[in-house]
């Protein structure tokens, strides 16, 4: 039998079992990210594009990847209608295969940037996050006021961007045709309202229709208090009507992973000034081992 174990300077330790006399010890380590341990377990967090190297065989670590978060959109010159949020960046988890010894990139999706420009742009959407084969998809992008499509396609993402703000066009047989995007490893985006945007979809719930002149709240986070206390995956909010202002941005926060950027809010008709939406922030992948396994 071999066992793994993990010592204070972040060595790992295999230890192979020859018979119950004779023990061999081979030194090596199992490097990348942020290490950090709890109880039986052992966690190693990537923020940023790095590799995971293995000098010994890893049985089944367990995973969560989560993407960037899509961008949200800007509030048009002389316009009255805000932009949608970005939607949360998707996530997916399990336990993967055994890890031989190697080296495995791991690739963390940026977040995507906010509309600019003169006038009413889309955000972008977010990177997608991946490692060893899995991937991880980017937030939805939060669209542009008076955008009309359905809910299957266009922004669809991890986690689906808001709708823009409605106009004309996007009002037909009594009700607002402007729908969110499609969340595919999380929560569908917010519808907009006559003016306000639609928030991004989150991981924990969907992104709330824009009201009147409000926009809808993104939908919510989900957490892991590691060495700090990640929140990931929460959408964007939409914008809201005359009073103008940037996008929520949420990249001053490092423990923020995979936030949709808020949708920009219009300053009302006659405004001169095009509102930036605000950009999504980068993803992040944990991988998980017990600190003693049984070979």
């Amino acid at each position: 039998m071999g066992y793994i174990y993990l010592t204070e300077d972040d060595k790992v330790i295999y230890n192979i079992d020859r018979d119950d006399d004779v023990l061999l010890y081979e030194t090596s380590s199992i490097s990348g990210g942020t290490i950090y341990t709890s109880g039986d377990t052992v966690y190693h967090i990537f923020l940023e594009d790095e590799t995971f190297q293995v000098f010994t065989d890893l049985l089944n670590p367990e995973y969560i990847l989560i993407a960037g978060g899509g961008g949200g959109a800007s509030a048009g010159y002389y316009d009255e209608r805000s932009g949608g949020a970005g939607g949360g960046g998707g996530l997916i988890s399990g336990e993967t295969s055994s890890l031989n010894s190697g080296y495995y990139d791991v690739i963390i999706g940026n977040g995507g940037n906010g509309g600019s420009g003169v006038g009413s742009n889309d955000g972008s959407q977010g990177e997608d996050t991946t490692f060893n084969g899995l991937t991880a998809l980017g937030g939805g992008y939060g669209s542009a006021a008076g955008t009309t499509f359905s809910i299957t396609t266009t922004n669809e993402g991890g986690c689906g961007g808001g709708s823009g703000g409605g106009s004309g066009d996007a009002y037909y047989d009594g009700a607002w045709h402007n729908n969110g995007g499609k969340g595919l490893q999380g929560y569908n985006g917010g519808k907009g309202s006559n003016t306000g945007g639609g928030g991004g979809g989150g991981l924990s719930s969907v992104g709330l229709p824009g009201d009147g002149y409000d926009g809808g709240d993104g939908g919510l986070y989900i957490s892991f208090n590691l060495d700090i206390n990640y929140q990931c995956g929460k959408g964007g909010p939409g914008g809201y009507s005359w009073i103008g202002k940037s996008g929520t941005n949420y990249n001053s926060f490092p423990q923020y992973r995979g936030y949709g950027g808020g949708g920009a809010s219009s300053g009302g008709s006659g405004s001169s000034t095009t509102w930036i939406g605000g950009p999504g922030t980068p993803g992040i992948l944990i991988l998980s081992y017990k600190i003693s396994q049984q070979k």
